[in-house]
């Protein structure tokens, strides 16, 4: 449902961002507090550098996502956002690793997809169409940096003991990227809290940093942990199903029909990728779900 809060969202795509991640903060808090082993961990968290790397992954990537609904169609985006497995391969050739047949089958089935949704807009010439096109590329980059998240987050683990805890990791990069965001956006757009703060807007906001950030963030993290990694990878290409919906529901927006057969390719390409012959993720380094 990130896509309908922030097209009902009226206001600068980084100030969402900040305000979301700083909301975010009180919803993740309490699991770290509950936690014994996280209290006492991190600090450690706070000290590695590869938590950093991860935190500025996760900032830009929701930056991205969010820039992306504003400009793009939410049928688009979503399905864009979640074709991060793709660029994880890219992640692994870079390391060397090695990639199984059903691996690349399912990559090239999926960027054919992309470039089904993508094809018919790019010989159109419209200050409309180009926006949509931003739109696409910016959840195009928005799901690399969810590639680079989770290739980080498998090297860390693979050097053995090294992988920091993902909740502390989401706290970092919530309080961070949040203060950072939210002060820059309040100079530079002085009255944009005043409008953040109308009853409407102030409750939309609740939702996305709560229902949207806070609680997937410790559910998805829980959810791998219990179910095989084929369940909990697939289980994210319900997004673009439910985004879909929603908007043709709640914001009238009908995608052409060469979004269906493209988003059909994309959604198989990826359920192709991830059958039980692929490495299984570990806890915390799942693509980042938005």
């Amino acid at each position: 449902m990130v896509g309908i809060w922030v097209r009902l969202l009226h206001l600068p795509s980084l100030f969402i961002v900040g305000v979301r991640m700083l909301i975010a903060v009180v919803g993740l808090a309490p699991v770290m507090l509950l936690s014994r082993d996280r209290r006492a961990s991190f600090p450690r968290t706070l000290r590695m550098p590869t938590s950093w790397i991860l935190a500025g992954a996760m900032i830009s990537y929701y930056a991205l996502a969010v820039a992306a609904f504003q400009y793009g169609t939410v049928a688009e985006v979503a399905l864009f956002i979640g074709i991060s497995p793709a660029f994880i391969l890219v992640t692994r050739l870079i390391r060397r690793q090695p990639i199984s047949r059903r691996e690349t089958i399912g990559a090239i089935i999926a960027i054919v997809g992309v470039v089904v949704v993508l094809g018919p807009k790019l010989s159109l010439n419209s200050a409309d169409t180009r926006l949509r096109i931003l739109g696409d590329f910016l959840a195009l980059a928005s799901a690399s940096m969810s590639a680079l998240y989770a290739a980080t987050f498998r090297a860390a683990h693979e050097r053995g003991g090294e992988a920091p805890d993902p909740i502390g990791v989401a706290l970092l990069a919530c309080g961070t990227g949040g203060v950072v965001l939210t002060t820059v956006m309040s100079l530079l757009h002085p009255g944009v809290w005043q409008k953040a703060l109308e009853p409407r807007t102030a409750g939309i906001l609740l939702v996305l940093a709560f229902a949207s950030t806070a609680v997937p963030s410790v559910t998805y993290a829980v959810a791998s942990r219990k179910l095989p990694a084929i369940l909990s990878t697939t289980s994210q290409l319900m997004i673009p199903v439910v985004s879909t919906t929603a908007a043709a529901f709640i914001l009238h927006e009908l995608p052409p029909v060469w979004v269906y057969i493209g988003g059909a390719l994309i959604v198989y390409g990826i359920i192709h990728m991830f059958r039980q012959d692929a490495p299984p993720y570990v806890e915390g380094e799942e693509p980042l779900a938005d």
